[in-house]
């Protein structure tokens, strides 16, 4: 999807880029550069892209007015599908192998260390014992090796 000739991301996979999920949804680093116009907008994981257009699917009106959504990182896919129906909560971690080798861990406030590699993603709607959380964060990091890896395999 484009907005104003920018391309629309889910807001996970800009954090590398120096998203702001919390501080409004702005590139905060490249404000005085001139560049932020050029940089893909971020909108919430799960949002809603578009539907289908029957007339452009070779499906047909099978697929018209299919929802599209906007999607997130492999490692945030693996945290849930790992965690589904997990007794979770803070401290609860996932490390996943796809297209990076990652670490995630729930934590109620951000962790960021520019440093060494330790970002924090947005996780609304998560379930800590009894009661859903609006917002929780998945403190981690995430290593290249793991293209490696599954090409060693």
């Amino acid at each position: 999807k484009r907005v104003d000739k920018r391309v629309v991301v889910d807001w996970n996979n800009l954090l590398k880029l120096g998203y702001d999920v919390e501080g409004g949804g702005r590139y905060n680093k490249y404000i005085e550069s001139g560049i932020v116009e050029m940089l893909p907008m971020g909108e919430e994981v799960g949002g809603l892209l578009g539907t289908v257009d029957p007339s452009l699917s070779k499906f047909g009106a099978k697929w018209g007015g299919v929802k599209v959504r906007l999607g997130t990182t492999d490692s945030i896919a693996g945290f849930i599908g790992a965690t589904h129906g997990v007794d979770g909560g803070v401290g609860v971690a996932v490390t996943s192998l796809g297209t990076t080798m990652a670490i995630k861990i729930v934590s109620e406030e951000t962790i960021f260390d520019d440093r060494r590699g330790v970002y924090s993603h947005v996780l609304p709607g998560y379930i800590v014992g009894d009661e859903e959380k609006e917002i929780v964060y998945l403190a981690g990091g995430a290593s290249q090796g793991g293209c490696r890896v599954l090409r060693d395999l």
